[in-house]
């Protein structure tokens, strides 16, 4: 397996030369050899194996082509296959035929295709002889050894005998070759963990880059050493747990805090699996990691989403807006027939700007569909470009779709997509090409062209080019991730446009709009319509509180009205309300009559910020009907107006977001419900049925009950999420409701029922609580010692059973004390003002093998510990709290201790040694110059003596000399001979004790 291999580059290139150097089967690399054209019309061998070498009888660097080392094969079929494999990237096998030194052979090659090498390997089999007798034995001692230096041709004979475990042998080097290539150039990060420390046994270079590290940072290191951003993000639990549970590990855009080629930290968002990894035995090796970063899926999935909210909140307004104009329809039906002809023009503008808003709302849901269905199904275009010229090696079926019908694989660039040639792209691959640094662009318009046919057209790309290097180190090509993000961009700018269309609308709306914010109702918009009716102007409005720009409005009941809007979250609408207006134009002050409403505007939390004011003057229209209807009989008038009343009522259900229905005499039977009803409950009971009959679960709940109260006392009853459960299948959904009495000619007829969708409020509160217990769970079973602070007075707020373990105390006796109040020795160890530092400055203070005294120490003891304070910050980024994390690490402190001492006592004694061969050396010095001097001084005299001597017994010579004179001359000579060999011992000892030299060479 891939994590058995060595960790260095250096140790994997000798690990490789061994393997082909002691490989039984012959193995070569080769080149392709073009034409003029283009086709490969042959390989050049580069390099043979020792196995290789000794079959073919070629050197280790032949330089020769196929066809010339194997002229006796069926060369053209065999170049073929060589084509084939390398031309199409897939590894495979091809037997021939071929005669061998008088024998017939049956070989079978292996080839694939590794950048710009073809691997080879050679399988020789030796069939019977030509004439039918068997092969002849290599040769071998008498213990059974092959000879080492017998033929080729024997020892491929031997090779044939043994067929089983060459093919064992061949399957093993293929499944390793398989291996390493997968850990290599797969495309997602792979890497595997052993131990209880989680050692990192193999990554490779995708993985390393996610991680920010080079692989001799990592490999052979525990994961939290080599990674430590990985710290407290939870990775080694689930490692850990894989690893003692044997059950794999699926983790969905998983956000994790990595380091980045500055050398800070950013959020990235994966999928991965922890998968555990077994040997032929069943033991567990370790475990598998396999990721891809998501992070621009996830980015871009944000970014929609925030694009739908935006979408929503146009929506909203919208339906306020048609709601208002739905409003001003139906009072101006109730005008007389001398009016008629007036309603009836107003009547049809109403309904021009009703339908525009309609289309306009669906133009804007269109899009948004567009949009989501783009981001969320749209896949990475992923492509290799190999060489200068950027040649298409690998494409992936998401880049191929974003140019259909157009030939990439296997073509440059600018051949493949030549309309790139002018634009910015080339000079950036020339960049990441020279530099070996990777380029990363967002929303970068390139001009392109979909289709071969189809014009060049400017698309928006979100694109990383990422050096890709060779075994060497060298630049060799460019790994490109790009999604397409033109609808993205375009959609955002039509976005902007249709702000500005809406911003537009209401501004020539012919209902009198306004938008007041906040509990001081301040006047945000205001277009010209509501403008005439306040007799005010935009600037005189415009960020004012609603009463201060206009203070008559104070007294006629409008400050109830707005506030129970802002309380109760329910729009409140009046037609023909009298009220006193200022001066407008030619219009005097005084009484008049306006249709006006107040809709909430919700935050995304569901809590209203504000007012949506519409608003239509319709004095003229209310004097001319009272002068009409004071002509008119009492009782018609009573009747037309509540069948008006009862029309008008449906046709706003029948619009209205809120699910309505109504129900009539003491047995609540069905007399109406609204679409929006229909789309809530699936299987709404039939009109003429009561409740009790159509929804049993109605009465199990005892809301049939509630509906009988209502009916009788006619007191409103409001109920909070409600599940739905009981009433449908599928997801389950929540609603509030409100029963409220109605009447008719002052008595209760029946109950109305609103009820509205609650149910991403729920989910999301729900979703809050649940993340708050599994802080809590992470929190306290986490391996590090973590407590949280709050307020000055740093109330231990949480306390993990590790923090209370390392403080001396069980958690429950420090939860909301005050920190230096239960620890009151540690206020004058310096962590008040540390505490108070990080409180004011914001910023986190980390300490490393801080001595701290605690109350569980001994006197005079003190522990060392790593901790950090981290300060938490509200919604507002302001410091709310302080969080502490610490390890303990006393027995690693004492240790370096310990060793530090040792490490003193030996540099003591080296300096004592020190000083002894200097003073053996100074006296070895004298005792050189004393021989040195003796050696010469007494050279010379000894020379002159010798001398004397030689004359002497010349002199002697005539007449002879006696015997008595020859031996004083013999002893004399003896005793010149005796000191002249003393003085040359004497010069081979200083010999000895001078340095060596080293000879000199020009």
């Amino acid at each position: 397996m891939s994590y058995l291999f060595p960790a260095t580059a250096d140790e994997l290139l000798a690990l490789l030369r061994d393997v082909l150097a002691t490989s039984l089967t012959p193995m070569y690399l080769g080149r392709p050899v073009h034409s003029a054209e283009g086709v490969i019309t042959d390989f050049t061998l580069a390099y043979l194996n020792p196995a290789g070498q000794a079959l073919l009888g070629l050197p280790e660097r032949p330089d020769r082509t196929l066809g010339a080392c194997f002229p006796a094969t069926d060369h053209p079929g065999l170049l073929a296959f060589y084509r084939q494999v390398f031309t199409t990237g897939e590894p495979g096998r091809y037997s021939v035929d071929s005669l061998a030194q008088g024998q017939a052979q049956q070989d079978t090659v292996a080839a694939r295709r590794s950048g710009e090498w073809l691997v080879g390997s050679l399988l020789t089999g030796l069939a019977p002889d030509l004439k039918g007798g068997p092969p002849s034995r290599p040769a071998s001692d008498a213990a059974g050894r092959v000879d080492a230096e017998q033929p080729p041709s024997q020892l491929c004979h031997r090779l044939g005998q043994e067929p089983a475990r060459h093919d064992e042998l061949a399957a093993a080097e293929r499944e390793r070759n398989v291996l390493q290539a997968v850990l290599t150039q797969a495309p997602v990060a792979i890497g595997v963990f052993q131990g209880a420390d989680l050692t990192v046994a193999a990554a490779n270079d995708q993985l390393c880059r996610m991680w920010g590290y080079a692989p001799e940072h990592v490999l052979g290191r525990p994961l939290l050493e080599g990674v430590p951003e990985l710290r407290e993000q939870g990775f080694d639990t689930l490692l850990t747990e894989v690893a003692r549970t044997r059950v794999p590990f699926v983790g969905t855009e998983v956000a994790a805090a990595l380091r980045q080629p500055a050398g800070d930290v950013a959020t990235h968002y994966f999928n991965f699996v922890y998968q555990p990894l077994y040997d032929a035995a069943g033991q567990l090796l370790g475990v598998l990691d396999i990721a891809i970063d998501v992070t621009a899926q996830v980015v871009a999935r944000q970014q929609v989403q925030h694009l739908n909210e935006r979408l929503v909140d146009a929506n909203q307004a919208l339906h306020a807006a048609n709601d208002a104009l739905q409003a001003t329809n139906q009072e101006l039906l109730r005008a007389q027939l001398q009016l008629q002809q007036l309603t009836q023009d107003l009547e049809t503008r109403v309904q021009e700007r009703t339908r525009a808003a309609t289309l306009a709302q669906a133009a804007a849901e269109h899009q948004r569909a567009q949009l989501n269905t783009l981001f969320m199904q749209a896949p990475a275009a992923i492509c290799v470009l190999h060489g200068p010229e950027w040649v298409y090696e690998l494409v992936n079926p998401g880049y191929q779709q974003a140019f259909p019908g157009r030939l990439l694989l296997g073509k440059p660039l600018l051949e493949a997509l030549p309309e790139l040639r002018d634009s910015p792209i080339p000079g950036i691959l020339r960049e990441v090409m020279a530099t070996g640094q990777a380029f990363h662009a967002e929303e970068m318009p390139v001009p392109l062209a979909r289709e071969a046919a189809a014009p060049v057209e400017m698309l928006h790309w979100t694109f990383t080019y990422q050096p890709r290097r060779d075994a060497f180190g060298q630049v060799d090509g460019v790994l490109v991730f790009a999604y397409d993000v033109t609808e993205s961009v375009r959609a955002r700018q039509a976005q902007r446009a249709q702000q500005a269309e809406l911003e537009r609308l209401f501004a020539q709306a012919p209902v009198g709009i306004a938008i007041l914010r906040g509990p001081a109702l301040v006047v945000e918009l205001a277009n010209e319509a509501v403008q005439a009716i306040w007799g005010r102007t935009a600037a005189q409005v415009v960020g004012r509180p609603y009463f201060e720009a206009l203070p008559e409005t104070a007294g006629q009941g409008f400050e109830a009205i707005l506030a129970g809007v802002l309380a109760t979250g329910e729009p409140f609408f009046v037609t023909e309300a009298p009220v006193r207006l200022p001066a407008r134009g030619d219009k005097p002050p005084g009484p008049a009559y306006v249709n006006f409403g107040f809709h909430p505007l919700r935050n995304e939390q569901g809590e209203v910020t504000g007012l949506l004011a519409l608003g239509v003057e319709v004095t003229e229209q209310v004097l001319a009907r009272q002068q009409a209807e004071a002509l008119q009989a009492e009782r018609l008038h009573l009747a037309q107006a509540q069948a008006r009343q009862r029309q008008n009522l449906y046709q706003v259900f029948e619009q209205a977001p809120v699910a309505i229905i109504l129900l009539r005499e003491p047995d609540h039977r069905v007399e109406y419900f609204n679409p929006a009803y229909r789309t809530l409950f699936p299987h709404p009971p039939a009109v003429g049925t009561t409740i009790a009959q159509s929804q049993p679960a109605a009465v199990e709940l005892g809301l049939v009950a509630l509906l009988d109260g209502v009916y009788q006392t006619g007191e409103a009853h409001v109920g909070v999420e409600l599940s739905l459960a009981p009433f449908n299948s599928g997801p389950e959904r929540y609603i509030n409701f409100t029963y409220q009495a109605y009447r008719e000619q002052e008595r209760i007829v029946g109950v109305s029922v609103f009820v509205y969708d609650v149910t991403e409020q729920v989910v999301a509160r729900q979703l809050r609580e649940a993340q708050q217990r599994q802080l809590h769970a992470v929190f306290t079973q986490a391996p590090v010692a973590i407590c949280v602070f709050q307020g000055p007075a740093y109330v231990l707020d949480v306390v993990n059973p590790l923090m209370g373990e390392m403080l001396g105390h069980a958690p429950a006796e420090l939860l909301g004390q005050a920190f230096f109040a239960a620890l009151p020795e540690l206020a004058d160890q310096g962590f008040p003002e540390l505490l108070d530092a990080v409180r004011t400055t914001g910023e986190a203070y980390r300490a490393q093998a801080q001595a701290i005294h605690l109350a569980r120490h001994a006197a005079g003891e003190v522990g060392y510990f790593d901790f950090v304070y981290e300060p938490l910050r509200d919604a507002q980024g302001l410091v709310a709290g302080i969080v502490c994390v610490a390890t303990e690490v006393t027995a690693q402190v004492r240790a370096r201790q310990r060793e530090q001492a040792v490490n003193d006592e030996l540099t003591a004694t080296n300096e004592a040694l020190h000083t002894s061969n200097a003073e053996l050396t100074r006296v070895n010095k004298d005792l050189d110059t004393f021989i040195y001097t003796a050696s010469h001084d007494l050279k010379g005299p000894i020379t002159n003596i010798e001398g004397l001597l030689t004359a002497l017994r010349e002199e002697l010579v005539l007449p002879p000399a006696t015997a008595d004179t020859a031996t004083v001359l013999h002893l004399m000579d003896d005793s010149v001979q005796r000191f002249q060999h003393t003085l040359k011992h004497l010069t081979d000892v200083t010999r000895l004790h001078a340095p060596a030299q080293l000879p000199v060479t020009a």
